[in-house]
């Protein structure tokens, strides 16, 4: 009788909730993280074939490896693990283009200068 009325204010609980805090779909959720992985991960694979050509064998083994990597955490393994890798991938093809010299010049003060603000209404 003494577990009944302890368990009774948390089954009050459970039953005023709302009802999408009742039902967690646990799979709908995975599903939906990989979704976004996998929105985080396209984009790198194809920055990352871009610049492979240019690629000496060693760099083009590892960050083949990098996305792989990657690509299993999203469809497999952990997803938020899988999108951290995806953005460190992108950041390195970010470098990988500035050494090649394929990434846009920098923004400077001077070329922020030459944009003129737009006018208030």
């Amino acid at each position: 009788m003494k577990a009944i009325t302890k368990s009774l204010p948390l089954a009050a609980l459970l039953l005023a909730a709302p009802p999408l805090a009742r039902a967690c779909d646990m799979e709908a959720i995975n599903a939906e993280m990989t979704t976004i992985c996998m929105g985080a991960l396209n984009p790198t694979r194809a920055a990352a074939e871009a610049v492979m050509a240019q690629l000496p064998a060693a760099e083009k083994t590892a960050l083949a490896a990098a996305l792989t990597r990657a690509g299993d955490a999203c469809e497999t393994g952990d997803p938020a693990q899988g999108t951290r890798e995806a953005a460190g991938i992108m950041r390195l093809i970010g470098h990988i283009e500035a050494r090649l010299g394929l990434a846009p010049p920098a923004i400077t003060l001077q070329r922020l200068g030459s944009i003129a603000p737009a006018p208030r209404g």
